[in-house]
């Protein structure tokens, strides 16, 4: 009969959503991790890059002006690879993050 074919039907839609639910579920919390590890890094990098700040004191002025040369270069990269990768206006605050400059040191 068509009522027990429509029950069949949505047991069937309803089986197919719990499973996306599931995966989508995994997903989450798959991402969830993905964004706790980027949390702890920046922390642990902002930290290094302290350190290196404090010990910095002892390069002559030439030997920082050669770092900030390298380190405006690896910046310059990073800023071009991430405009190549990333697109779509979800991500136009985070390039309009990337157009902005520095401050000068």
């Amino acid at each position: 009969g068509t009522t027990a074919d429509a029950i069949a039907a949505l047991q069937h839609i309803v089986k197919d959503l719990n499973a996306k639910q599931r995966q989508q579920a995994k997903e989450v919390s798959y991402l969830r991790g993905g964004f706790i590890e980027v949390h702890i890094r920046v922390q642990m990098n902002a930290i290094r890059a302290s350190k290196i700040a404090l010990k910095s004191t002892t390069l002559s002025t030439h030997e920082r002006n050669e770092a900030l040369v390298a380190l405006d270069r690896k910046e310059t990269e990073c800023k071009s690879c991430i405009r190549k990768i990333c697109s779509g206006p979800q991500l136009a605050g985070l390039m309009a993050t990337l157009a902005t400059e520095a401050p000068p040191v």
